[in-house]
């Protein structure tokens, strides 16, 4: 797990906004898994929609704008200077 510059990191993404899909319900049991069974302290980050009320931005502008930049954070991953560059919309919150 990791990929050598930042040991332990997982990176969890999904399309629903935090709040209605699982990673509430998930991150816990992923951690605890880590730290019990395989003796490993491990750091999930959370890539996403922040929490909102509906699942959908009702624009489709807006929902490929924030598709792209989940699916880059998900598969180019980060440097540590990104961790202070803004995402595209701020419909996609922040990163945690």
């Amino acid at each position: 797990i990791g990929d050598g510059l930042h040991p332990g990191n997982v990176v969890w993404c999904q399309e629903e906004p935090k709040n209605m899909g699982p990673w509430s319900y998930v991150r816990p049991r992923f951690v605890t898994t880590a730290r019990e069974g395989l003796n490993y302290d491990m750091v999930m980050r959370y890539v996403g929609r922040r929490a909102a009320a509906s699942p959908a931005t009702g624009y489709p502008k807006v929902h490929v704008a924030e598709q792209k930049a989940l699916v880059e954070a998900a598969l180019l991953g980060h440097d540590d200077q990104s961790w202070q560059v803004q995402r595209p919309s701020k419909l996609l919150g922040y990163q945690t």
